[in-house]
């Protein structure tokens, strides 16, 4: 008989499964805020699909098949925020859409950007993770030239005690798995 043909030897050697319930989303240099880079810790984050397209070549009557260029899961990340009670998540959001486009009627620069470039206005945003015991992964995924989307709709209410939260989608060109 084999050694590992119970199932508490085989759960022995396996490594611990990665949990899905801690993990930051890094924003470098974002908004007009004091630091460089600003922290969200997200409640959920899917990390998008990535394929390839298929490029088909006939030879002698036969269809072939080969890998083409990648394909990016929609190209959006969508992450629910938790606010904290000094805003600063919000803050920073704003602070980064403004500077696309100055949406403030009383402001001198209304319906300009505050920037001159697409360079300075996305940043290459990472999802960081982190194991059961609070150690960071070996591997974060890294969202390039990526920018903020869309706001989901906060919802307020004095009847509830529930924590404030926030849906942010982000809009990114490709995305790749780095070291930490």
């Amino acid at each position: 008989m084999a050694d590992n043909f119970h199932i508490d030897r085989r759960i022995a050697k396996d490594k611990d499964i990665q949990r899905a319930y801690q993990f930051e989303l890094l924003i470098p240099n974002i908004g007009d805020l004091l630091q460089d880079d600003f922290t969200f810790r997200v409640r959920s984050a899917t990390i998008p699909g990535r394929g390839n397209d298929v490029i088909v070549s006939t030879f002698l009557g036969q269809d072939r098949h080969y890998p083409g260029r990648p394909t990016w899961g929609g190209n959006q990340l969508t992450v629910e925020v938790e606010e904290y009670e000094d805003q600063a998540g919000l803050t920073a959001i704003n602070s980064w859409n403004q500077r696309k486009f100055d949406a403030d009627p009383q402001s001198l620069t209304n319906g300009v950007a505050q920037v001159d470039s697409r360079a300075n206005i996305t940043r290459d945003v990472t999802l960081l993770m982190y194991k059961y015991n609070g150690d960071k992964m070996p591997k974060k995924c890294v969202f390039y030239n990526t920018f903020v989307e869309t706001v989901g709709e906060v919802s307020l209410n004095y009847t509830s005690n529930d924590s404030v939260k926030y849906s942010v989608q982000f809009r990114w060109d490709y995305w790749l798995v780095k070291d930490s």
